[in-house]
């Protein structure tokens, strides 16, 4: 291998250049028009440029007009990056070839942290409403019953304060207070089914096996402290009740609906113990307990948009997506929402912090303006747009995400580059890296293809007789799937396509020999590229998403695409820990 390299090299230009020097200095092909790294539109697009010395120019196959010294083409571009080759026949028949990569199709500017509208649609289906209710069943079973009371606007003040009277006339207030003991206020048993429906409102279904209150009760007389009435009241009931629920989202808030039924309290036990003889405390009972059942039924419904405001209050969008050593914080910002007969739907912004400044010029792909489809079957179904996707890459590409610096010494990647120097016949020197367009996600063929584009790899080789340095452009068009496994995402980079093309060097060979000869050198390593850069994906996408959610995870997630649409689909299947979710609203 080594030896054929060395006289491939020397044939074509690396040691005594048989060509005529002069016809070579007539040759010229000078693309102006796009330049590498340019952002076009897509379609149609002109190319432009300087010839000298030559009798035919093709664009990407098709032919050119040559007019004095310059010649103008076209070419049909993709949305995505595109590799532009422009192919001239010089006089004595040999061919010259220019490549540049160019990004194409409508941009917008990268956000810099701000939220991408509409970026992704969720759905929380039967299932998920199945395993909210756990949730909330745990959250009600967690929370200190005085808390709520308090919460009800009690301020510290008796929980009853209501006038007693009879036939009309006033005899005194009634004023009761929760007792002081540990247990005084108790809920068990609570059971809770959310059902969607198809006008619009979600039903949610409450049982309580059992709600136990004692109260110290006085009966305040006008005629003075002498004739008050002092004593305690136990009260166990069920209760049954029922709420209509809706929903809108307002800057970027859920205010909630809901409209109560009447609730239902089963009194099992109703105790009135106070310092009268017991005939009138059993003649006052039927009196009190009705007049309590009312109370009852007041403060639930008092408690109810307190007990919801709670819940939306440890409603925060935000998870972290770990890369690498970094960081990138992504927080949905809902923009519109409703219920459905399958559950509940909502359409969210999403903002991505990757700390990246990115130049003025630099925008991201824009998507194409298809409704996404998000499945009904999952606990949790979600589309996410290309939008978010393409962006997040000019972010992760503004960081300096593909700006590497390589060396044969590095005792991590050494043997990566030693591997890309042998067959340039040396042991040592180093491998620079930088792209000059940030890298696209695209449609082809229903499937994901990962691009990338004026990726330039410069080899230095010092002492290197036949030349020193080299750079190699190199386009790049990989197959991707993306998947989650055990809350981790898994992106894996299938059958690929390298274009390799020779931008500059010292080794006193042509453009075009020095390509033919780079290809042949490194064709076989970068056919194992793919396998390098899954190693890599695996370490800076192997961590597990934090999910900061009521406890919740991802226990599965199969990822899709609708052919044709602008957005990747995720069915996900919920975990839920309790022990890792502590409820804070009250």
């Amino acid at each position: 291998m080594r030896a054929l390299f060395l006289v491939g090299l020397v044939a074509c230009g690396g040691g005594e250049p048989e060509e005529d020097a002069a016809a070579s200095v007539a040759s010229l092909l000078d693309v102006q028009s796009p330049l590498p790294g340019a952002f076009t539109a897509a379609g149609e697009v002109a190319v432009t440029g300087k010839v000298a010395g030559v009798t035919e120019v093709t664009v990407n196959g098709a032919p050119a007009t040559i007019t004095g010294g310059s010649f103008d083409g076209t070419v049909e571009l993709q949305r995505g990056l595109n590799l532009v080759e422009v192919v001239a026949t010089q006089d004595d028949g040999d061919i010259m070839y220019v490549r540049h990569g160019v990004h194409s199709g409508p941009t917008a500017p990268a956000k810099a942290g701000a939220p991408y509208d509409d970026a992704a649609r969720l759905r929380v289906n039967q299932s998920g409403l199945d395993l909210m209710m756990e949730i909330a069943e745990d959250i009600a079973d967690s929370i200190d019953p005085m808390a709520l009371l308090a919460g009800a606007g009690t301020g510290g003040g008796p929980l009853v304060e209501v006038p007693v009277d009879i036939l009309g006339i006033g005899l005194g207030t009634l004023i009761a207070d929760i007792q002081d003991e540990p247990d005084a206020v108790s809920i068990s048993g609570i059971d809770l089914i959310a059902v969607p429906q198809a006008n619009g409102f979600l039903r949610l279904d409450a049982t309580v096996e059992n709600i136990h209150v004692g109260m110290d009760v006085t009966v305040d007389f006008p005629l003075g402290d002498l004739f008050d009435i002092d004593g305690y009241m136990v009260i166990d009931t069920g209760l049954q009740a029922s709420a209509l629920s809706s929903f809108e989202v307002v800057d970027g808030e859920l205010e909630l609906d809901a409209g109560l039924d009447v609730p239902s309290f089963t009194f099992t036990g109703f105790t009135l113990d106070t310092n009268l003889w017991d005939i009138i405390d059993s003649l006052a009972d039927g009196f009190l307990e009705d007049l309590i059942r009312d109370l009852l039924v007041d403060q639930f419904e008092v408690l109810l948009p307190g007990l919801l405001d709670g819940l939306l209050a440890d409603l925060e969008l935000v998870f972290e997506l770990p890369l690498g050593e970094e960081v990138v914080t992504v927080e949905a910002l809902l923009s519109e929402g409703g219920i459905d007969e399958d559950g509940i739907f909502v359409s969210t912004g999403l903002a991505v912090d990757a700390g990246a400044i990115c130049p003025a010029e630099v925008g991201h792909l824009v998507a194409p303006d298809v409704e996404p489809v998000v499945s009904r079957a999952p606990d949790l179904g979600m589309a996410i747009s290309d939008d978010l996707v393409n962006g997040l890459l000019v972010d992760l590409w503004c960081t300096g995400l593909l700006e590497l610096e390589l060396s044969s010494d590095d005792p991590d990647l050494g043997t990566v580059v030693a591997l890309l120097l042998d067959p340039l016949q040396v042991d040592s020197g180093t491998v620079s890296v930088s792209a000059g367009l940030p890298p696209v996600l695209v449609e082809r063929n229903g499937g994901l293809v990962l691009q990338v584009s004026e990726l330039l790899m410069t080899i230095d080789t010092p002492g290197r007789t036949l030349g020193e340095t080299i750079t190699v452009m190199l386009h790049v068009e990989a197959d991707l799937t993306v998947s989650l496994v055990d809350n981790a995402p898994r992106i894996v980079i299938g059958e690929t396509h390298i274009t390799t093309t020779s931008r500059d060097h010292d080794w006193g060979a042509s453009h075009e020999a020095t390509t033919k000869l780079m290809d042949a050198a490194l064709g076989p390593l970068l056919e194992g590229l793919p396998a390098i850069l899954n190693l890599t994906l695996a370490t800076q996408f192997g961590a597990p998403l934090e999910l900061d959610l009521f406890g919740l995870s991802i226990a599965e997630g199969v990822v899709g695409r609708e052919a044709g649409g602008s957005h990747m689909t995720l069915d996900v299947t919920l975990g839920y820990d309790p022990d890792a979710f502590t409820f804070t609203g009250f």
